[in-house]
């Protein structure tokens, strides 16, 4: 599948809520241009699985930046 990309970038902050994560990039992924970079900020969650989820192969297409940062 061929992507096309719109010259935009989504910042996502997220804490302690990866199952609403993975829904927002799934619906990011189904769109018909892609954002040039996503950049997820994750505020210190516990034990989260942020990270497993935005590397996964489901999400390769997306240019995924993860940053966590302390609470």
């Amino acid at each position: 599948m061929e992507y096309s990309f719109a010259p935009i970038s989504v910042i996502i902050p997220t804490f302690n809520d990866a199952h609403y994560l993975q829904h927002c990039l799934e619906t990011i992924k189904i769109q018909s241009k892609l954002p040039l970079e996503i950049i997820v900020v994750d505020d210190g969650s516990d034990n989260d699985n942020a990270y497993k989820i935005i590397n996964s192969n489901f999400f390769s297409a997306l240019n995924i930046k993860f940053l966590k940062i302390k609470n």
